[in-house]
């Protein structure tokens, strides 16, 4: 049994005689030996630990560095392969758990993960970021991993490290069993990504591999699958190697940013609209890959314009006689105008608005607070939500 904080300090101010009391909390930890050849890891978890009715727990898992897929593309959910946590009888109040993970490496990698109620695996159910964790015994090295979650590196066989988990990533555990779904994701977005790819769903509904997406048309993607509530997911390329997601354009930043993952609630009918490239992208896109070309059999366009009204708004492009001629759109009301490009369309053919029909006097302004006219926009869907804050004189 190890003691750990048993001690008050008491300090003097010079200046009021008053004496400040500075108390460490008491940290006692069960009796464990290590176990020669092996990293022994035993952690107190003062998160809720699911227990079933009979008073067994539902299970804790310890996947680590020795049991990684063999293309190094993630970890394993092999349930045959992860160590599993054992409670630790003991008098010593809380929540004791430990792993003993024989090998012939001098470090590894690893992390608690909690069962769910069915006893399934599920990554969503980690421990918390490096602040959650407490090193009371031994030494270990606690950094951030992918999701904002820990992990851990010990560096000492042989010798028992002790820790302490302050909660789990989602702030319960999985208790409960979660209300079962059938469930569509629709992803309307023109892919961009290495030949042979599509867009894919990794998540806790498919223990975080990687399944394709069924196509619908070229920006156009669907996955149905089973599920329940509290899942993560999120879209990444059907290779699985995580070197292709979404990224969407953070005002914040001034720059693209990667999503963070999805939850599955209780909408069964789940639809991603991420049809404008200027706000929505693949990251693998660049010198290396393009997007997918697609082919619209019509396009319509939707114009809003947010400002003065105007009688007359001209819709050009290299789809009028093919010369960027202007054809003038339909007033629906006093800042909304429509025109339908009843023709095939190939994704990425540009066009422009603007005030005359043989002039470019007048650009489109597409940035609020802009005096200049914008450049041209790119058709990347059958139909195209456009916002102009005035034109250019």
């Amino acid at each position: 049994m190890l003691c750990v904080g048993a001690l008050t300090m008491v300090s003097c101010n010079p200046d009021d005689n008053k004496k400040d009391d500075v108390i460490i909390d008491v940290i006692t930890t069960p009796d464990v030996q290590g176990t020669e050849g092996a990293f022994t890891v035993v952690v107190r978890f003062d998160g809720t630990v699911c227990r079933n009715d009979d008073g067994t727990d539902f299970g804790i898992a310890f996947p680590c560095s020795e049991v990684m897929k063999d293309d190094n593309s993630g970890w394993s959910e092999d349930p045959s392969l992860i160590y599993k946590m054992e409670r630790v009888e003991t008098d010593v109040e809380g929540n004791w758990f430990k792993v003993v993970i024989p090998t012939e490496k001098d470090t590894l990698e690893g992390k608690p993960v909690q069962l769910a109620a069915d006893g399934t695996f599920s990554w969503d159910y980690q421990t918390g970021g490096p602040e959650s964790w407490t090193t009371v015994d031994g030494e270990v090295e606690i950094t951030t991993g992918y999701a904002d979650e820990a992990n851990l590196k010990f560096v000492n066989k042989g010798i028992v490290v002790f820790l302490v988990s302050k909660g789990w990533k989602k702030n319960q555990a999985p208790c409960v069993e979660a209300t079962p779904h059938h469930y569509k994701v629709t992803l309307k977005m023109a892919y961009c990504g290495p030949e042979g790819t599509c867009p894919g769903i990794s998540g806790g509904i498919n223990g975080w591999g990687c399944d394709a997406m069924t196509k619908v048309s070229d920006t156009e993607w669907t996955y149905e699958f089973d599920s329940k509530e509290g899942q993560e997911y999120k879209f990444q390329g059907s290779d699985g190697k995580w070197s292709n997601e979404i990224m969407f354009y953070s005002e914040n930043d001034s720059d693209f940013v990667k999503f963070e993952n999805q939850t599955l609630g209780a909408e069964e009918n789940i639809v991603y609209e991420y049809t404008d490239q200027t706000k929505y992208v693949w990251s693998k896109c660049g010198d290396s890959w393009t997007y997918v070309e697609a082919k619209f059999p019509q396009v319509v366009f939707n114009l809003e314009i947010k400002g003065d009204d105007q009688e007359k708004v001209f819709l050009h492009g290299p789809f009028v006689d093919n010369n960027w001629n202007g054809v003038e759109m339909t007033k629906v009301s006093a800042n909304h105008f429509t025109y339908t490009l009843a023709q095939e369309i190939t994704s990425g053919t540009e066009y422009q608005y603007t005030l005359a029909a043989d002039s470019w006097a007048a650009k489109a302004i597409f940035e609020e607070g802009g005096t200049a006219g914008s450049g041209n926009q790119k058709i990347t869907a059958e139909e195209m939500k456009d916002v102009v804050y005035g034109f250019a004189e």
